[in-house]
């Protein structure tokens, strides 16, 4: 895609003068464009975007915190993983919190934590339960059926 120099201002100018790119504008208050594509953007500074983000190709580096936000979905359409994270360092691979209580987390190397229980989809009353150190229960029906103690009782 051409750039077409507009005016004799430049980039960063007022509206009105500054560099086309296709059918798209740049300017001082940002750039303006309906279906464009564009390569080799970079800034220093934000980047909002009004409407739907469309990255096709392999996002390099993204460093960034998600806030503020009511629901983060990811909706694959393939035929391998919907969701992979690879952790190269030597960090959790992935934490879970509910406010700012940790409930879930993937260890480096695998491990899984959860806070206390694991529960059966769509049978909220059977459970497995880790309710004291190096103890293991089994509920059904609401109750306690079997606990295993760290002595083996």
């Amino acid at each position: 895609m051409a750039l077409t120099k507009v005016g004799p201002a430049g980039i960063g100018s007022t509206p009105g003068n500054g560099i086309t790119i296709g059918d798209s504008f740049l300017h001082s208050t940002g750039l303006n464009a309906t279906n464009a594509y564009y390569t080799g953007i970079v800034t220093s500074q934000s980047i909002r975007v009004l409407g739907d983000l469309q990255v096709d190709g392999t996002t390099t580096t993204l460093d960034t915190e998600v806030t503020s936000v009511d629901k983060l979905e990811v909706a694959a359409n393939n035929t391998t993983v919907g969701v992979a994270i690879t952790q190269s360092g030597s960090g959790d691979i992935l934490n879970l919190y509910d406010g700012s209580t940790e409930v879930f987390s993937v260890a480096d190397g695998g491990d899984v934590t959860i806070t206390d229980s694991i529960v059966h989809a769509n049978d909220t009353n059977t459970k497995i339960r880790f309710p004291d150190t190096d103890t293991v229960a089994v509920e059904t029906g609401g109750s306690e059926r079997l606990r295993v103690k760290s002595d083996g009782r």
